[in-house]
């Protein structure tokens, strides 16, 4: 089982990388677009996020998630999904959608991190 969650773990910052390296990408490129990279990461970030939980919470592994953690994590990692899907449909949030997903992909980066 150690496996299988140290799999997801990686599989959940290859989803982080994808979402941050396409904003930072499409910011270099000064366009303003949610690429499909990003709404695919963000999707892998909150599957393998909602795993690694479920994991942890049987038992299965010798970790023992922080709820209240999780449940603010998840939160965040919901709203960058949605944010990222309306952003990536043509017309919806041109300006805006591609810096909030960005910026909350890293506060959910920091809220991992520091708390």
């Amino acid at each position: 089982m150690n496996v299988l969650y140290s799999t997801l773990v990686v599989l959940h910052l290859v989803g982080m990388a994808g979402i941050l390296g396409g904003v930072a990408g499409e910011l270099i490129a000064k366009r303003t677009g949610v690429p499909t990279l990003v709404l695919h990461s963000s999707g892998l970030q909150v599957l393998t996020g909602a795993a690694l939980v479920g994991i942890a919470s049987s038992g299965l592994v010798a970790v023992e998630p922080n709820n209240v953690k999780v449940a603010v994590k998840l939160v965040i990692a919901l709203a960058v999904l949605v944010v990222a899907f309306e952003a990536h449909k043509p017309g919806k949030l041109p300006k805006a959608g591609l810096p909030v997903v960005g910026g909350l992909a890293l506060l959910n980066v920091g809220v991992a991190v520091y708390w």
